[in-house]
């Protein structure tokens, strides 16, 4: 089993990929012309790596629709809503200030409908 420190190596390794292929996803667009959003630009490069148009969705809202994640699925990685745009009102009330986190970008993994089953129910 993996410690936390590793578990953060791996993580941080993970965003660092994201944030290199998403800059050079962006410096070939650039040069086409393209303008799309940064996460738009991920999911074309994931469509055209797999071949087809992949159906994204995250963990739980696969789970939302009844549908089970296979176990040891790869996630398809793009960037998450900022922090400051996740947080409620109460929360913001709450802080009263800023947040250097604000800004910070997550990473949200997401799934692809094909990597997905649904899960029989038990029987009473």
């Amino acid at each position: 089993m993996k410690t936390n420190e590793e578990k953060r190596a791996a993580a941080k390794e993970r965003r660092q990929q994201l944030s290199e292929l998403s800059k050079a996803l962006k410096a070939a667009a650039a040069l086409t012309g393209e303008v799309l959003p940064v996460n738009e630009l991920l999911k074309k490069h994931y469509d055209e790596q797999e071949g087809r148009t992949l159906e994204l969705n995250t963990y739980e809202q696969w789970k939302a629709e009844g549908l089970q994640v296979k176990k040891g699925s790869v996630s398809f990685m793009i960037w998450g809503k900022p922090l400051k745009e996740q947080r409620t009102d109460k929360e913001e009330e709450k802080d009263g200030e800023s947040d250097p986190m604000d800004d910070y970008f997550p990473v949200c993994h997401l799934f692809d409908r094909s990597q997905c089953f649904t899960p029989k129910t038990a029987k009473a």
